[in-house]
């Protein structure tokens, strides 16, 4: 069953997240689509337990294992693509086949200081998902990445999204509509859901 919260966020004084009402799905895609510097990320953070927030009522995904992958790719650098992989990855199957379907084969024994920007960024999301968490938080999971690529890796994903809730966040249009069951488009701070008018207009421009 899906969860409807409030919740708010203050830090240092300064409200990011004022009271901001959410359905969080049991399975499938939840966007929050909308400029940098808004909030999103705040908010995500806050739904994976790593900010002090006020729900209402409690946040439903707490206790809950949390896949994060952050807007920073937060490789190890002393660890090769296959160890930063490993060091989170459960021998399973699906484990294995990751490095595949991202394209890392050819990478597995180079740092993170050896192979680019793009690169990285496959592997973080290698981690995330390796790391088989019961809710997938991606905080700008494709930076970096072309549209070819995020094509081939977007299967891969509503194969997640099938099984469990997935939180995205994006200021690319193309990459929300594509993933996303539902997209909430956001501005602030503090964090606010834009009239439906803008967003009928945003559908409407394509």
């Amino acid at each position: 069953m899906n969860k409807s919260i409030c919740l708010s966020v203050t830090l240092s004084g300064k409200t990011i997240v004022d009271h901001f009402s959410l359905t969080l799905p049991e399975t499938g895609c939840l966007c929050l689509f909308g400029p940098s510097g808004c909030g999103k990320t705040t908010l995500m953070r806050a739904l994976g337990g790593l900010l002090p927030a006020k729900f209402e009522p409690v946040n439903p995904w707490q206790g809950k294992k949390t896949a994060i992958l952050f807007q920073e790719d937060r490789l190890f650098p002393w660890m090769t693509v296959k160890e930063n992989i490993q060091c989170v990855q459960k021998k399973t199957a699906k484990g294995l086949s990751l490095p595949d379907e991202l394209g890392l084969d050819d990478l597995m024994d180079r740092y993170p200081h050896e192979i680019s920007g793009g690169q990285c960024r496959r592997v973080a999301l290698a981690r995330a998902l390796c790391y088989e968490g019961d809710v997938l938080l991606l905080d700008e999971p494709f930076r970096g990445l072309d549209r070819p690529r995020v094509e081939k890796i977007l299967p891969l994903l509503q194969r997640e999204k099938a099984k469990k809730p997935l939180l995205l966040i994006t200021h690319d249009k193309w990459e929300a509509q594509a993933l996303a069951d539902q997209i909430l488009w956001v501005e602030g701070p503090p964090l606010r859901q834009k009239s439906m008018e803008c967003f009928a207009k945003m559908q409407k421009n394509g």
